[in-house]
């Protein structure tokens, strides 16, 4: 009873900020949401290793250093799970999805509004369909007793409010009605909102949009036009290798510092793996065709184009902005020199 106090109680709470319309409260639903799911994945291990010793197993499936690890990291344990038939591959793809955004909201207090929304849609969709499986996260649901022997009240004071609105209708606490309706109640903003899957496809088209502007700014808009590879080459190097660019840039010796950009770059290139800009037009009819699949076989999809669609994106709009900074140091350098004739003439 304790256990489905405690779920319950995180559960509202990150409805709370889910149904909220306040800057940031849905990034905190997301964590909260996040980690109710490990922690009833994490219980649902609990319950294999546990068989094991019961059953006085000679030879360990789950011996301690591997329960460690399971526990320990994310996504061995969402690989012991779908291999445990816990959750299913879609599903796997789904949590970890979540959890990466998750972990960026985290860990840097930022990321794509849209995607916060799939998110919290994504994680709604799998605790709406595993907690009336899960429940309190144990197979027992024992009564608190006090140092008197008298039962303590550990009803949540959900339940009792709903068991007094339904009356005969009430269910049974813990039961896969009573989780059912909790979650469905409490979640209405969710209740409402559009499938992951049509949300991702808006997010993709989004982006798809988005890139073609800052594509046509980064290769039109210079002293010199440059081809589609010529910019995904150059400023995708730029993106990744962002730290080891910055920390060259910061050296004394300048020269030492060209001499690695250089080197780096040669690296690079060598290894360059060229994207086509056909995959533009392949992107957008990915999006395009998500709303009609299934949240899991949406996320697949997305996860596949992911690294591609995102090194794509962010070269252009890098591009596109160190273009435009361009453009205003020469009107700049154009002012100067204008407000510098004037004066030399008074």
């Amino acid at each position: 009873m304790e256990n489905i106090y405690k779920v319950k109680t995180q559960l509202e709470e990150a409805a709370r900020f889910a149904n909220s319309s306040i800057l940031g409260h849905d990034r905190l639903a997301v964590i909260l949401m996040d980690n109710l799911v490990e922690i009833q994945l994490g219980r649902q291990m609990h319950f294999r290793f546990r068989t094991e010793f019961l059953n006085d197993y000679k030879v360990l499936k789950y011996p301690l250093d591997k329960r460690q690890e399971i526990l320990g990291k994310h996504d061995r344990l969402l690989k012991a799970c779908f291999e445990e038939g816990i959750i299913t591959s879609h599903e796997r793809a789904m949590i970890s999805f979540c959890h990466d955004i998750r972990n960026r909201v985290y860990h840097k207090g930022d990321d794509h509004s849209l995607l916060i929304r799939i998110a919290l849609s994504t994680l709604y969709e799998i605790i709406l369909n595993r907690q009336p499986e899960w429940r309190g996260g144990t197979d027992i649901i024992g009564v608190p007793i006090s140092m008197d022997g008298t039962p303590i009240d550990m009803e949540h004071p959900f339940t009792k409010h709903r068991k007094k609105e339904l009356g005969s209708k009430a269910y049974e606490t813990g039961s896969k009605e009573d989780w059912l309706d909790f979650v469905q109640h409490n979640f209405k903003s969710l209740n409402k909102d559009q499938s992951p899957s049509k949300l991702l496809s808006e997010f993709i088209v989004g982006g798809v949009e988005h890139l073609k502007s800052a594509l046509k700014f980064a290769t039109e808009r210079t002293k010199k036009k440059l081809s589609f590879d010529e910019v995904l080459l150059n400023y995708s190097f730029k993106i990744k290798h962002k730290d080891e660019l910055q920390r060259l840039r910061e050296m004394q010796d300048k020269k030492k510092a060209k001499t690695e950009v250089n080197q780096l770059f040669k690296v690079y290139k060598q290894n360059y793996r060229p994207i086509s800009e056909k995959r533009i037009d392949s992107f957008k009819k990915i999006g395009e065709e998500l709303p009609n699949l299934p949240s899991g076989e949406a996320l697949e999809k997305y996860m596949s184009i992911r690294t591609d669609f995102f090194l794509v994106i962010d070269s252009f709009v890098l591009a596109a902005q160190e273009s435009h900074k361009a453009i205003m140091d020469r009107v700049d350098e154009h002012m100067k020199k204008v407000e510098r004739k004037k004066k030399s003439k008074t």
